[in-house]
């Protein structure tokens, strides 16, 4: 993406984020955790590696392609919104 800052918002299931830097090798929070800053949290400042449903995440990056991929059983919907360059 051409944007440094994405905000991904779950409102239904968990989603693991994957980001790739190339366009071909991708890191997801399994492999390298990817933290993302709660946006819901009441501390300021928590960081996590897998959403929640029903919540906003901070994610501060410059990646060529960002995909959510679907952690667990629970059907996953996710968006996903960039900006700020």
């Amino acid at each position: 993406t051409n944007y440094n800052e994405h905000i991904i918002h779950s409102t239904a299931g968990a989603v693991d984020v994957e980001v790739t830097v190339d366009g071909t090798n991708w890191t997801s929070s399994a492999s390298n955790p990817i933290a993302m800053q709660d946006m819901h949290a009441t501390a300021s400042g928590t960081f996590v590696t897998v959403t929640a449903a029903g919540k906003a995440y901070k994610l501060i990056g410059k990646f060529k392609k960002i995909r959510l991929v679907q952690n667990g059983a629970t059907a996953a919907t996710a968006k996903m919104a960039s900006y700020a360059r």
